[in-house]
């Protein structure tokens, strides 16, 4: 039996209504970007599960390294929430050489975003150079960033070309600019707003054609306060702002980034118990500790043990923390004060509330401890016991 299909076109005077009410719709249409965007994302999402699901299904792992791209963003990776957010912001950027600023804690990919954004912006035929502003020799920070001439100081036996001018046409990436001298911001605001530089030791101002991506793991608003760094160029930097989220909170991402790793180490797979145990950890050293650990994987067979015990974290918070330019004292009190917030909240989560029993457990006086409660702006808002401020 042989099936027929005909095709239905639509009288002249049908055809014209459906026109009309098509241009109409058109013509009201306003498009929800937003949600447009939220819906892609999920739906590259979905698409990027189940296709992988395919491939693995298959034996086919050639192509795991295509499906990456569908959860990442340069040599970003991830599927959280926060992550998907943070993709989306970069893509707004692409097209654009505006000044972003990179915020986050170490090793959660700051260098890795700036290189995304460098080569999706319309400077990405250019070079991408990048300063570790921490690393700069005080008395040469100046020189490193916009060069020198011969002469210019003792020890200056030829002229040299600063991080500016060798980013010329491309992308200049200063790292940990929280640690940038204090004397030589000026300078750097003055290059950003006027686009010229001038190197140590000559008069002669030079073009500057330079896209500018910063990053710290320092809160800048707070060294703007303490006058360690400058109001105009905090402003100045960070026109736009994106903060890289800690591995701690986007847990679901470590199977993931640990698969990425993996594969391209020349692994197809990580084992369900490896992934266990990477995924129960909370990575203090972040991202950069998870590949560490998954590199460690692969030439030992054996995952390191967690690293960085307590003590450890502690010190290396504090190295993050102290700001060796603000007094002893203000340091002292905030660290303290810190301390005693986080205390008082996770005492209150274990009593559930019950002051009487923290007063007990932490030997303070139970009218001592409403004190502490009041100055902190701590309150019990559920039967948990749960502290908000």
């Amino acid at each position: 039996m042989q099936l027929k299909i005909a095709a239905c076109e639509p009288s002249p005077q049908r055809a014209a209504t459906l026109t009309t009410l098509a241009q109409t719709r058109a013509a009201n249409f306003v498009p929800d970007t937003q949600a447009t965007e939220v819906y892609t994302v999920r739906w590259l999402d979905g698409l990027a599960r189940m296709t992988r699901s395919l491939v693995v299904a298959r034996g086919d792992v050639r192509e795991l390294s295509d499906i990456d791209e569908l959860n990442g963003y340069g040599e970003l990776r991830g599927t959280s929430s926060c992550m998907r957010e943070l993709f989306s912001q970069l893509r707004r950027l692409e097209g654009s050489r505006v000044n972003l600023l990179v915020c986050g804690e170490s090793g959660t990919g700051k260098e890795l975003i700036a290189r995304g954004v460098h080569e999706n912006s319309p400077v990405r035929e250019g070079p991408f150079i990048a300063v570790n502003c921490g690393a700069l020799d005080r008395q040469l920070a100046r020189s490193e960033l916009f060069g020198h001439q011969r002469g210019a100081f003792t020890g200056a036996i030829r002229a040299q070309v600063g991080a500016f001018e060798a980013a010329e046409g491309g992308t200049l990436f200063l790292d940990e600019v929280g640690e940038l001298p204090i004397d030589v911001q000026p300078v750097l605001l003055r290059a950003l707003e006027l686009r010229r530089i001038t190197p140590v030791g000559s008069s002669e101002e030079r073009a500057l054609d330079v896209r500018l991506i910063c990053a710290t793991n320092r809160n800048l608003a707070t060294a703007v306060q303490n006058g360690s760094f400058r109001e105009d160029l905090y402003y100045r930097i960070a026109v736009v702002q994106v903060t890289a989220p800690p591995l701690r909170q986007r847990s679901e991402d470590v199977s993931v980034l640990a698969g990425h790793f993996a594969r391209r180490l020349g692994v197809q797979a990580l084992p369900v118990h490896v992934l266990d145990d990477l995924a129960g950890r909370d990575w203090p050293g972040n991202v950069r500790e998870l590949r560490n650990a998954v590199e460690a994987y692969t030439a030992l067979g054996v995952v390191p043990s967690a690293s960085l015990p307590a003590q450890r974290e502690i010190d290396v918070a504090m190295e993050g923390f102290v700001d060796p330019t603000k007094p002893y004292a203000a340091q002292r009190n905030e660290v303290l004060q810190r301390f005693t917030r986080v205390y008082l909240e996770r005492l209150l989560r274990r009593t559930r509330g019950n002051q009487s029993e923290a007063a007990r457990i932490s030997g303070l006086e139970r009218s001592y401890l409403g004190r502490l409660m009041d100055k902190l702006g701590l309150r019990i808002t559920d039967e948990e016991g749960r502290a908000s401020r």
